[in-house]
């Protein structure tokens, strides 16, 4: 008779199950690193009683904080997996992510441990949004950031993967419905899991995780110091901290919360790009790119040019122009933008520029109109972090030449560099000179630039250039 002792038993579970490891496929509890087997096993019990519907004593909140590349989606699709694989019962469970792209990724993480383990694919059936075990019609939804969805549910357990990601307003509610949730059922699991945030003693999800680490009665709370998995080397690490910001490295691998304040760009490396006289003429090996910030009415607008060679790996600055509105209408003059972006074409013969459209699409058309090539670059959490990093890192890495220009050094000095969940963002305080508007629209063509710069002649391979992301 087959043995199906592992249906009931998590770690039998484990142990049977296969996973992708640094050599193939290998029985999950052959390969399971300390850190991981403790978490796993301090949820076991309340995981039987959530699988046979029955009430549980013990602890049935769980909060694990891992830093990246941790296997913190995996080991979420080991749980929910077991879970309705020993289910006999139509087990309701729910796992909730920031968005519909990582709830994805789960669905992926699940869908590969049925397929590496054929003796699943006779339990569970992976679909869409939902996994079900076609036998007991236990089921699984997986919620992507939508608080309505979560609303009057009963669940056997509930996961909540990067909480750190949700967003402050669909997914606090999100969190609060589901978090009201348990209660419901004595026996609802919740289990969150994610990497340290940002918002250190001010958002919502410090408050939670705060409130998990300092209530041991209701919670199991475990963070993981840093990078421990044995999987990541120091060369890994190294290539990754000279790659980000170092909040974002601090944050992301060293697993350790950050404020939301920023940091600005040191005044070494911007002395250290100043390394031209003043500047420069149009060139024919040159191509000229231009990034325009505008802010019609109460607020500045920036135009800055910049220019690259390919394969050169260098970005210069060519022009900076700012503009500050005017009475009696306390608007810019957008006819006087548009004429030196015209001008600017004429001499530089400008290959691309790029705007955000919030207020700029109308003035964007009027010079698409006269062949200026003009390029959306919507204020999305893709583009702000792209730009925020090429930003951080040109000047890093020495890899641009500037001209003294006091107006467009101010604005640097007032950039900073700031942390989100989706990445970081540039932001500047607004003072008499606007809010860092020429470095504003230096940081808009400057991705652009620096595909242009480490490309090779053909610039076909260069997304920015080409793609609007929305």
């Amino acid at each position: 008779m087959p043995d199906f002792s592992w249906v009931r038993d998590p770690i039998q579970f484990r142990n049977r199950l296969k996973v992708e490891g640094t050599a193939g496929l290998k029985p999950l509890g052959q390969i399971l690193e300390p850190w991981q087997r403790e978490d796993f096993e301090s949820m076991d019990a309340a995981w039987l009683a959530a699988a046979e519907n029955r009430p549980h004593n013990g602890i049935k909140s769980f909060y694990f904080e891992r830093a990246r590349g941790h296997s913190k989606t995996t080991d979420i699709a080991v749980m929910v997996t077991w879970a309705l694989v020993a289910s006999r019962r139509p087990t309701s469970g729910i796992v909730a992510a920031a968005d519909k792209k990582q709830a994805q990724v789960l669905q992926r993480a699940i869908r590969r441990i049925v397929t590496n383990n054929p003796w699943l694919a006779s339990f569970i059936d992976v679909l869409e949004w939902r996994v079900v075990n076609r036998h007991t019609k236990a089921e699984l939804e997986i919620l992507s950031g939508e608080p309505s969805v979560a609303y009057g549910r009963l669940a056997d357990f509930i996961v909540c993967d990067e909480l750190t990601h949700w967003s402050k307003g669909d997914g606090h509610e999100l969190w609060e419905t589901l978090l009201s949730t348990q209660p419901k059922r004595q026996w609802c699991i919740l289990v969150v899991i994610s990497n340290a945030g940002v918002g250190r003693g001010k958002n919502w999800q410090w408050e939670v995780r705060s409130r998990a680490a300092a209530s041991p009665d209701d919670w199991c709370f475990h963070r993981l110091d840093g990078p421990v998995a044995s999987w990541i080397t120091k060369s890994d690490l190294r290539k990754q901290r000279a790659g980000l910001l170092p909040s974002a490295f601090r944050r992301l691998w060293l697993n350790e919360w950050q404020t939301d304040d920023g940091e600005g760009i040191p005044a070494e490396d911007i002395e250290a790009c100043m390394t031209l006289d003043g500047p420069g003429n149009p060139e024919p090996s040159r191509l000229y790119l231009g990034g325009l910030d505008l802010g019609i009415k109460r607020d500045h607008s920036g135009f800055s040019i910049v220019s690259a060679i390919p394969g050169t790996a260098r970005v210069r600055l060519e022009r900076s122009y700012s503009w500050a509105p005017r009475p009696p209408l306390d608007r810019v003059s957008v006819a006087e933008i548009e004429a030196t972006i015209l001008r600017a074409h004429e001499q530089f013969n400008l290959f691309w520029v790029g705007y955000d459209p919030t207020e700029a699409r109308y003035l964007a058309e009027r010079l698409e109109r006269k062949h200026v090539p003009m390029v959306e670059i919507p204020a999305v959490a893709k583009n702000l972090n792209l730009m925020a990093n090429e930003f951080f890192n040109a000047f890093a890495n020495h890899a641009l030449d500037l001209y003294p220009d006091p107006p467009f050094r101010r604005d640097l000095d007032k950039v900073l560099i700031a942390p989100r969940p989706y990445g970081h963002k540039i932001e500047s305080e607004r003072d008499e000179h606007g809010h860092a508007d020429r470095a504003m629209a230096f940081a808009i063509v400057l991705p652009a630039a620096m595909e242009v710069a480490t490309s090779d002649v053909n610039l076909d391979d260069t997304p920015f250039l080409h793609k609007v992301v929305t």
